[in-house]
């Protein structure tokens, strides 16, 4: 996980823009197949459920904005299956060789 303070930015013209929030936090869910990892993250994210399952492919991700002792966070929350992720990483470790 990690934290990014975004208290000022500047744009491509070089104009400041106000802070659109606080801190952003990425948060990766990594886990088996079948185990609920998307009805965690739909349900958290846009406060619904699902009861059919069905089968991720790939990578799913959503963003939800919280707001903390008056500190306003983002979280990029992406969710991926332990196979996938494993073949991403060992492709990556391969290439190193």
């Amino acid at each position: 996980m990690s934290a990014t303070n975004t208290n000022s930015t500047t744009t491509k013209a070089g104009k400041k823009k106000s802070k659109q929030f606080d801190y952003t936090f990425k948060i990766v869910m990594i886990g088996d197949s079948g185990v609920g990892k998307s009805c965690i993250l739909l349900r958290f994210a846009d406060d619904k459920f699902n009861e059919n399952f069905y089968a991720t492919i790939g990578v799913d991700f959503r963003f939800k904005n919280i707001t903390i002792d008056n500190k306003s966070v983002k979280l990029q929350i992406v969710r991926k299956n332990i196979y996938y992720f494993l073949i991403i990483v060992g492709y990556s470790w391969s290439r190193k060789i």
